[in-house]
């Protein structure tokens, strides 16, 4: 994924969050991700970790419109984070 398709999907997922509400704060990373399959705007997610530990994880996720996301199978699924 280009990394101008990567911050075009930050975006929209931040649009998403401030439509529904969801305070997100600007310097709290959205992840992307496309699962290695190149189509995230058919196939992907993106999401904002604010916890993650052994005991606890916290997580707000964004499907866009037409957007699905895949059953995960054998093996995990690829969550790329661009800085």
């Amino acid at each position: 994924m280009k990394r101008t398709e990567y911050e075009s999907m930050q975006k929209l997922a931040r649009e998403y969050f401030r439509k529904a509400n969801i305070v997100v704060r600007e310097d709290e990373p959205i992840e992307v991700a496309d699962f290695g399959l190149g189509k995230v705007k058919e196939i992907g997610l993106q999401l904002c970790v604010y916890i993650n530990t052994e005991r606890v994880c916290a997580k707000e996720m964004v499907l866009l419109p037409y957007q699905t996301c895949p059953e995960q199978s054998t093996g995990s699924a690829a969550v790329r984070t661009v800085r």
